[in-house]
């Protein structure tokens, strides 16, 4: 019998219970992760943010939330080859965003902190990067960002990273593998491919890399 399992196990006949196992548990940890940011009263990250094109950007700063609807985001680099400096600022009632001289104001959205922060776990910074440096706030910041951006097929990858899927408006969305600290148990590193459809209906795949030297939940 013993033999028979050794035969098994270099098969990878028992890989379906164990994998599964594993797949649960890795789901479980970005659940976890997401719903402690989510459950915090502040937050404060410096990021640095790289993707390529077609929307390429470099930007690093600080962004810091708070459970009361206050934002503050101070992030420079560059879009394309022109610098740029971009702020955001949020009072829980006002959402202003400016990238250099320009500038725009208008009512918060009610759902502005969950839709960073759900998009940060799911597909990274670099989405809600783009839309405020358009001037706009991240999508489905009026709420239901969690049905829009679906997770699928977590993965553990070594000691402290997770692999998977994703789904936009349920569409297919690319993947990602995202780093968590052992230590503070929140996120160090993301690496991401988004697929787009190109202007001539072909598919093509944009990368981002992200890295964030702080992450701090208060809590």
């Amino acid at each position: 019998m013993r033999f028979l399992l050794l035969i098994a196990v270099s098969l990878g006949l028992t890989c379906a219970p164990l994998c599964a196992e594993e797949n649960a548990n890795a789901r479980r940890i970005l659940e976890q992760v997401e719903k402690r940011l989510l459950d915090a009263k502040s937050i404060e990250i410096y990021a640095y943010v790289d993707t390529k094109e077609p929307y390429p950007r470099s930007m690093a700063g600080t962004l810091k939330l708070s459970n009361d609807g206050k934002l503050h985001g101070d992030f420079q680099g560059s879009i394309g080859p022109d610098k740029a400096k971009l702020l955001v600022d949020a009072d829980g009632q006002a959402l202003t965003i400016s990238l250099n001289e320009d500038q725009r104001s208008g009512a918060q959205p009610k759902a502005l902190r969950e839709a960073l922060l759900v998009s940060l776990m799911r597909i990274g910074f670099s989405n809600t990067l783009i839309a405020f440096s358009q001037l706009k706030p991240p999508e489905h910041a009026e709420g239901g960002v969690e049905d829009w951006i679906k997770i699928e097929n977590v993965q553990l990858r070594g000691e402290i990273a997770l692999q998977f899927g994703f789904r936009v408006n349920g569409k297919p969305g690319g993947y990602t593998r995202l780093w968590i600290s052992t230590q503070s148990g929140l996120p160090l590193r993301r690496e991401q491919f988004f697929t787009y459809q190109t202007a001539d209906g072909k598919e093509a795949v944009m990368r981002t890399d992200e890295r964030y030297t702080t992450f701090i939940a208060d809590p």
